[in-house]
């Protein structure tokens, strides 16, 4: 089982406080013995305070002292211990935590946020964060779609203009050969009526010619 943060603060809490009524009690325990060990009885309890009662006492209170800090020692070791450890299970979760958001706010959708699963804040943290990236990867996606169409709309209105141009490009060499054509077709009719006028003005010149030499032989 997970303990929460607050399980874990109370925790820990709690096992100081047992500890600390427990080293108490066990001191008093002590000290009770060690004091029943000295005036147990009426000679033992004479003995004790014939002289330097203070000083006996204090004796006494040094020397369970020892035994006390001797036996809870290892009580306050293992409190440390289980404090390390409640620390550690937070901290250690948080750090990767704050590693997968570095990465995700470099930009990486593709990680895999740790502790999901577990049934404490951390895990509420880490399922928020996973929800985030979701979220990010869902909107990238759609941006990327959006762009490839962007694209694919101009490639299509780059061609759409370019096969206007070409069409435009193809009318105009069309009409040009045209005009061509029926200009040579004019230069044709006007070729073979150059040709005609010229035959005509030939035979003109051989019918004067001949009517001058019929002339000459007419007066010879």
């Amino acid at each position: 089982m997970t303990l929460s943060i607050p399980g874990r603060f109370v925790a820990m809490v709690v096992t100081a406080a047992a500890i600390m009524m427990g080293g108490t009690g066990f001191a008093f325990f002590i000290f009770r013995q060690a004091l029943i060990g000295e005036i147990g009885n009426a000679d033992s309890a004479a003995a004790f305070i014939s002289g330097n009662v203070a000083a006996r006492v204090d004796g006494l209170i040094i020397d369970q002292m020892i035994t006390i800090a001797l036996v809870c020692a290892p009580v306050g070791i293992a409190f440390l211990g289980l404090a390390f450890v409640l620390a550690m299970g937070v901290a250690r979760p948080l750090k990767r935590l704050q590693s997968g958001l570095d990465r995700l706010s470099d930009g990486d959708l593709d990680i895999d946020i740790d502790g999901t699963e577990r049934r404490d804040e951390i895990g509420a943290i880490a399922r928020s964060i996973t929800g985030f990236r979701l979220k990010l990867a869902e909107r990238s996606s759609e941006e990327a779609r959006q762009q490839a169409a962007h694209q694919e709309q101009l490639s299509e209105e780059r061609r759409i203009l370019m096969q206007d141009i070409a069409d435009d490009f193809e009318h105009s060499v069309a009409s040009a050969v045209q005009a061509l054509s029926r200009v040579a077709e004019t230069v044709g009719r006007n070729s073979e009526q150059l040709q005609g006028a010229v035959g005509s003005s030939l035979d003109a010149v051989d019918g004067v010619g001949d009517a001058c030499v019929s002339a000459n032989t007419s007066v010879g």
